[in-house]
């Protein structure tokens, strides 16, 4: 039995192999714990989910978005179902994945409105408004080296938005 306390805002895997008396505990995709039943719990006692099936405190807190149960053992693809989640449910932030020039360099230009290169430390783009009533600004990039749009769109507001040149 797992039990999880003010942890809002995760998500939780539970993986026990059928037969097998060890279940892992996954917490954001990285084993939280372990834990090994004497018994395998049998008979007709109904699931319940996001409570204690055996009292009515330290059940947990927190809302229940989405539950999934296989038949078969799943924890091969484990990561790719968390994954799968995660795209939905936005719950942990990926890694950033390395970026094309630094897995390619030797290109003899490029151009893109993400970070390409980890070596550049410039802005992404110079932007103004339509009728330049705020003069031009650069705009950089967000942690996951995309275009920063949030700044651009603070800084354009309710005017339109070009590339200054």
């Amino acid at each position: 039995m797992f039990r999880l306390m003010s942890r809002r805002g995760k998500h939780l895997n539970l993986c026990r192999p059928t037969q097998q008396k060890t279940s892992n505990v996954y917490l954001d995709g990285s084993l939280d714990g372990t834990s090994t039943q004497s018994t395998q719990r049998t008979g007709n006692t109904d699931l319940v989910i996001g409570a204690d099936y055996q009292t009515t405190t330290n059940n947990p807190t927190g809302l229940i978005q989405e539950v999934i149960t296989y038949q078969q053992n799943e924890s091969g693809n484990r990561t790719g179902i968390e994954t799968n989640i995660n795209t939905f449910y936005d719950i942990y932030t990926e890694p950033v994945a390395p970026l094309l020039l630094n897995n390619y360099p030797g290109a003899a230009a490029a151009y893109s409105l993400r970070r390409i290169d980890s070596s550049y430390k410039g802005s992404a783009v110079l932007v103004q408004t339509t009728n330049n009533t705020k003069g031009p600004v650069y705009i950089g990039f967000d942690s996951n080296n995309d275009l920063d749009t949030v700044s651009l769109a603070a800084y354009g507001g309710s005017e339109e938005v070009v590339v200054a040149g």
